[in-house]
């Protein structure tokens, strides 16, 4: 992994990574509006928004930078659906290279 992390690196020229550590009041409404519409159950709302914000930013800059990390403690505080859109951010991350 390591290696692979250095080798994209090397080839975007750009030693950063992204930090996906969403806070729920600086979340867009108009996601946060979406999900509630579309889930009754507010955790699961919560969630499909935190994994649509994320994937609308590793969109915008997986071309860009070689990685993202997610912070697993942003997740954690809306308990078992937290941490499916954590699994869920992690695995689009992984998709996009």
């Amino acid at each position: 992994m390591i290696d692979t992390l250095i080798s994209k690196i090397e080839s975007l020229n750009a030693p950063i990574v992204v930090g996906l550590d969403p806070t729920l009041e600086m979340l867009p409404a108009g996601i946060i509006e979406a999900a509630k519409k579309e889930y009754s159950d507010p955790l699961k709302a919560i969630a499909e928004a935190l994994l649509t914000f994320n994937q609308i930013i590793i969109d915008a800059i997986h071309e860009l930078v070689p990685a993202v990390k997610p912070q697993i403690a942003m997740y954690e505080r809306f308990g078992p659906e937290g941490i499916r859109a954590y699994a869920e951010t992690a695995k689009y991350a992984k998709s996009k290279g």
